[in-house]
């Protein structure tokens, strides 16, 4: 007869994980985990004279290498497994934002020499990242459960939140003192974050398919 983990010992295996190793907010991640490593274990018990404990530092011994925090890593205290997932998110939004607000620069300078507002063109930006950020402020204080996903797209979003509306403003002073056909300096931040917030709630937006499924094992 196969031995099978008793729910304590299960359970002993996610208090391992979210005490030493950070795994608290990523149930999506935990869950697979704990569920890889108790099968592990399982084997172990099946086919050597190695009693739980024995087995449990052995496999965890194996896992460590991604699942322990990287202090290394711009995200710290993070498990590995999820900072590789945040840094490939990293690449997709926070950089990528960068050549597509040259762009966006381009056309604002294209239409300057043709003597019209770069801000109606940039508004419609403005406004969806503004509401974009909304959203996220409004899943902070909603959210059920944690997925390396909104986990990610919620880190610091109440400074983020800070930030854009500073940066909204002064573009309300500026345009207010110099005109709306300059291209003013704080244009550029603004721009940026904007994305930002977009491209954050879109990952929050596939959050909510993760949030369905993990609302109905937790």
């Amino acid at each position: 007869m196969e031995t099978r983990l008793t729910t304590q010992q299960i359970q002993f295996i996610e208090n391992a994980l979210i005490e030493k190793c950070n795994f608290k907010d990523f149930d999506d991640v935990r869950l697979e985990v704990v569920d890889h490593i108790a099968t592990e274990i399982e084997e172990k018990l099946n086919h050597s004279e190695n009693t739980f404990d024995q087995a449990f530092i052995e496999v965890m011994n194996k896992w460590n290498p991604i699942i322990l925090p990287k202090t290394w890593s711009r995200y710290e205290n993070v498990p590995y497994i999820v900072c590789k997932l945040w840094k490939s998110l990293d690449w997709k939004f926070q950089f990528s934002a960068i050549p597509i607000v040259a762009v966006i620069s381009f056309v604002a300078y294209q239409l300057q020499e043709k003597d019209i507002s770069m801000y109606f063109f940039m508004l419609p930006i403005l406004l969806l990242g503004f509401l974009a950020n909304a959203y996220l402020v409004y899943r902070k204080f909603t959210n059920k459960t944690h997925s390396t996903l909104s986990t990610y797209a919620l880190q610091k979003i109440i400074g983020q939140t800070f930030l854009l509306v500073a940066f909204l403003l002064m573009n309300l002073f500026f345009v207010s003192s110099v005109g709306s056909k300059t291209i003013i300096p704080i244009f550029w931040p603004t721009t940026y974050v904007s994305l930002l917030a977009i491209g954050k709630a879109w990952v929050m937006h596939k959050h909510l398919k993760i949030e369905n499924q993990l609302l109905k094992v937790i």
